[in-house]
């Protein structure tokens, strides 16, 4: 379920939540993959062309095999982030984004450590 709130094509909020019960598969869990998953932001266009938002996403309920083959449980994550985009025009577009912003250490793939704040940045083609 979500929704989402536009004002004006200048300000925007939304959640979604999903959530997900697995059965009657050929594994236990389907490893990884969050029972929950739970997404707020809120953005805004400050000038023509730039959008700029915060997230909180809660990420929880996942499963995994350890070493051994043994199912374990991963952490709930909260992940905050910010990120801003640039329009160039319809098709061009530069972006920078920063997620992790309580520098939280996480796995949401057994065996494979978060970074810690992650900062990247790219451009973007539209076709």
């Amino acid at each position: 379920i979500g929704a989402r709130y536009l004002l004006a094509d200048k300000y925007e909020a939304g959640i979604d939540c999903r959530y997900f019960k697995y059965y009657q598969g050929s594994a236990a869990y389907p490893w990884n993959l969050p029972g929950l998953n739970v997404k707020a932001d809120i953005g805004c266009k400050p000038f023509k062309g730039v959008m700029i938002r915060g997230y909180a996403q809660i990420l929880s309920d996942m499963h995994s095999l350890d070493y051994a083959n043994k199912v374990i449980s991963l952490k709930t994550i909260c992940d905050l982030g910010l990120n801003g985009e640039y329009s160039i025009n319809t098709r061009a577009g530069v972006f920078l984004q920063v997620s992790n912003l309580l520098n939280e250490h996480y796995q949401q793939w057994a065996g494979y450590d978060s970074y810690g704040i992650n900062i990247y940045g790219g451009f973007r083609l539209k076709f």
